[in-house]
């Protein structure tokens, strides 16, 4: 049995689930990207590739807030995580963003920049691009038509390098049909939230150092989207020309380049 706990902050109107491990006496928060699944889903892989932290961290997972909606944005969902934040005591934290994920970082560090101590950001953007605007707009489309197993699959063909899908398609095809309506209908606001982003402008107001990874084969977010947030930053960043998307699943090394940038200075 793995040493993480599943929890929830009950706040007004709306909860928020959270998965937390580890002892150390700093606090490491993670945003992971869009899922049809839940944190829940998400706990054990998570703890497998995180756990190297647990001495020197209390890390948390974060879900998304219960209460989105078709008017959800990336800031509001952002805004109701912070107030989780608070309500468990973290401040000062390491704070790590994919994807989406990083999209709703970005925002906590430019409105509450007292909070984070230290910031990474994983394949994600600070303002639609085309590519991407197409990939919500697809992705809102067959959540919406209840088609999971095309929902599933569009996102693996897509968030994966090409490499990695064709090495492991036949894996990630028994996973296809996972899925409920619930989780359909949310993935559908999260998709519709995605294209709500637009703190590019805003940038410059994050005061904390910030560390950037993207990939060359990135057909979600883009490579540009984290250039464009290094040129505004001028911040460390680091690309990874053989993966995609989900860089931070497929490379081996991800995890030690975050443990070493959190360890500088």
């Amino acid at each position: 049995m793995s040493d993480y706990v599943i929890d929830v902050v009950e706040l007004k109107g709306f909860e928020v689930r959270y998965v937390v491990f580890g002892n150390g006496a700093k606090s490491m928060v993670v945003f992971p990207g869009m899922s049809v699944g839940y944190v829940d889903q998400l706990a054990e892989g998570f703890y497998a590739k995180y756990r190297k932290f647990a001495q020197d961290y209390k890390v948390y997972l974060f879900d998304r807030p219960s209460n989105l909606n078709e008017y959800s944005s990336v800031e509001t969902m952002a805004e109701d995580s912070v107030a989780a934040l608070k309500i468990l005591g973290l401040n000062d934290f390491y704070l790590i963003g994919y994807s989406q994920g990083g999209m709703m970082c970005q925002y906590i560090a430019i409105n509450h920049p007292e909070m984070v101590k230290k910031l990474v950001l994983g394949s994600t953007l600070s303002k639609p691009n085309e590519t991407y605007t197409q990939v919500m707009r697809a992705w809102e489309c067959l959540s919406a038509a209840g088609d999971v197993v095309a929902l599933n699959n569009d996102c693996f063909c897509r968030i994966y390098s090409e490499t990695y899908y064709s090495r492991y398609k036949r894996a990630l095809s028994m996973f296809a049909k996972v899925g409920t309506k619930k989780q359909l209908e949310r993935f559908k606001y999260l998709s519709m939230a995605g294209l709500t982003v637009n703190c590019f402008d805003r940038l410059k107001e994050i005061i904390c150092p910030v560390l950037a990874i993207g990939a060359e084969q990135d057909r979600v977010t883009t490579l540009q989207g984290i250039f464009e947030i290094v040129n505004q930053l001028g911040c460390d960043y680091f690309v990874y020309p053989e993966y995609g998307h989900s860089a931070y699943d497929e490379a081996k090394d991800y995890q030690e380049r975050i443990e070493k940038f959190f360890k500088m200075g």
